[in-house]
């Protein structure tokens, strides 16, 4: 079995993109009868559905036009039928900066006014995320994320600053007082022990390697789910990532025997056995890839839709998500979203989710 992996909404460590506030992810599971099928499939989906161009299919370019998004629903539909199974995951990216302002600034090593209770205790940090998320002045928050990313010192020290005395002069007083102990962050020691991942690119935070780590779990447990082993991996080349995911890969396969919840609450179980190799290929050729490239793109224009309010162009792809998000013998726990508590509850709700919870279908 392979499963192929892409991203849409990638953005780098720049998480205001504003036009990408989502970054999402697609996994498509694929044996050799429906690799076949799938590469015979899609040398016809131009001629089927009208569309101009030709070489590799591109959900991007697809979803600019009414037949390009019809195309991509068909193609939706024909994994459904197919009983291919998929791994489905959307990020808040904007979510990411609060969250990492309270990693750095309640970790005890750097700051002594919080216990070491807030390395791991999501029920202390998550709701401060939330609440930071909503108070923050957003043009404070991006300049602490950006600041955080680049090279300056000063810059840091600055972003921070602003950002940490808003906050402690919040008319919410719980948060004014939180933030005010945040101010207490050693942020000399902070940024130097920052500094390989600032120097080992794409090492540092980023929705891109937190969202590629949260589907490896997920992935191994659906491989479990699914009864596989030896599931090779294949992702889209990644000119940024790939060698910090090439990494992460090594160390998770070769750790020693581990269980652990993350700060985030999620559990994680080490080495991964079940899937058995990582390889990045072009999509250009590799039918697995651009099938996971366009149900990436219409899982991303659904969610950031439904996130911002703007557009409509996702609207046809919702159905035939919900049908795979339906099919839970072949899902493992996917649909799997990462952000705040309530966006997480609403995009679990707008993928189906919810209504399988009401109908006690998830057990």
């Amino acid at each position: 079995m392979k499963l192929f992996l892409d991203e849409s909404g990638n953005s780098g460590v720049d998480i205001y993109e504003a036009k990408q506030p989502i970054l999402a992810y697609s996994g498509v599971w694929l044996d050799e009868p429906n690799e076949q099928h799938f590469l015979a499939y899609l040398g016809g989906l131009r001629k089927e559905h009208r569309l101009q161009g030709k070489g590799e299919l591109k959900g991007k370019k697809f979803l600019k036009t009414d037949a390009g998004r019809v195309a991509i629903g068909a193609v939706i539909r024909e994994l459904h039928a197919r009983k291919v199974p998929l791994s489905l995951l959307a990020v808040h990216k904007p979510f990411m900066a609060a969250a990492v302002l309270i990693e750095d600034c309640t970790d005890y090593v750097y700051n002594p006014a919080f216990s070491e209770r807030w390395t791991w205790d999501s029920e202390l940090k998550e709701p401060l995320v939330e609440t930071i998320l909503a108070a923050a002045d957003e043009r404070l928050l991006i300049n602490a994320w950006r600041a955080r990313s680049g090279l300056d010192k000063a810059s840091f020290k600055a972003a921070y600053g602003s950002l940490l005395f808003a906050l402690a002069v919040s008319p919410n007083a719980q948060l004014a007082d939180v933030a005010s102990k945040m101010r207490r962050t050693d942020l000399d020691d902070l940024w130097e022990s920052e500094r390989s991942s600032r120097e080992d690119r794409g090492s540092g935070y980023s929705p891109n390697l937190s969202a590629f780590g949260s589907l490896m779990q997920l992935c191994e447990r659906q491989a479990e789910q699914l009864g596989l082993h030896e599931v090779a991996i294949v992702h889209d080349v990644q000119d940024e990532y790939q060698e910090i995911f090439t990494k992460w890969w090594a160390a998770s396969r070769t750790a020693q025997p581990f269980e652990f919840r993350d700060p985030g609450g999620n559990d994680v179980k080490l080495p991964l056995q079940r899937l058995s190799s990582l390889t990045f290929d072009d999509s250009t050729g590799d039918v697995g890839i651009q099938l996971a490239d366009l149900v990436a793109s219409a899982l991303r224009v659904v969610v950031q839709e439904r996130t911002t309010g703007i557009g409509s162009r996702g609207a046809g792809f919702i159905a035939d998500i919900r049908a795979h998000v339906a099919a839970r013998d072949r899902m493992g726990d996917f649909p799997f979203v990462i952000g705040p508590k309530r966006w997480q509850y609403d995009m679990m709700d707008l993928l189906g989710m919810m209504a399988l919870l009401r109908a006690g279908a998830l057990g």
